[in-house]
């Protein structure tokens, strides 16, 4: 019986004395009132949701809009890398002719990788891969040509664009008229579409 009491004294009292975890992670506190409150840095939260819609047909619309922006925004995001590296290229170079060599050998990768999907987006996505594409690297797809081929191409490229609706001096408003493809943009970077 004496054995017994022990045995269950023990539990309980292996239960109390390691009920508590002691993690051997040190993070910043302080004392207030005799409490010791931890200051913990925790990531940050996005809360999104869908804005209702009035019809039926604006639904459709903005599923329209999301599918599209699924569409453009990976080559967006890997034109905005490819023009990284190949600015970094250009920076190291020692002459003109130089860096005129390594913007037209960026141009003929890019098309040889990317000039058939780019053909098949509709004028739409189009329009969308263009704000995407202003909005990863901070600048107007007429600046990109204008600093990599000359001002005669971008102004060629803009003329060419414009007969078919499209500018490509726009420029990428996330707070106006883009809200929808920054909340679309979030969501996908979010991993929640």
């Amino acid at each position: 019986m004496k054995r017994l009491t022990l045995y269950i004294t023990l539990l309980f009292a292996s239960n109390f004395a390691f009920s508590q975890v002691v993690s051997d992670r040190l993070v910043p506190a302080t004392i207030h009132n005799g409490d010791t409150i931890p200051f913990l840095t925790l990531r940050e939260v996005s809360i999104m949701s869908w804005r209702p819609f009035r019809t039926a047909a604006e639904e459709q619309a903005f599923r329209r809009l999301v599918n599209n922006v699924k569409t453009t925004y990976p080559y967006a995001r890997i034109a905005a890398a490819k023009m990284q590296y190949y600015d970094n290229l250009a920076e190291k170079a020692t002459s003109k002719k130089e860096k005129r060599e390594i913007n037209k050998k960026a141009e003929e990768q890019i098309k040889s990788q990317f000039e058939n999907d780019v053909r098949n987006l509709t004028q739409s996505q189009g329009e969308i891969l263009i704000k995407l594409i202003d909005r990863q690297t901070g600048k107007s797809s007429y600046t990109i040509i204008s600093e990599t081929r000359g001002k005669f191409r971008a102004i060629f490229w803009q003329s060419f664009s414009y007969f078919w609706g499209i500018n490509l001096k726009e420029q990428y408003d996330p707070l106006g008229k883009d809200k929808d493809i920054e909340l679309i943009v979030s969501m996908i970077e979010e991993g929640l579409i």
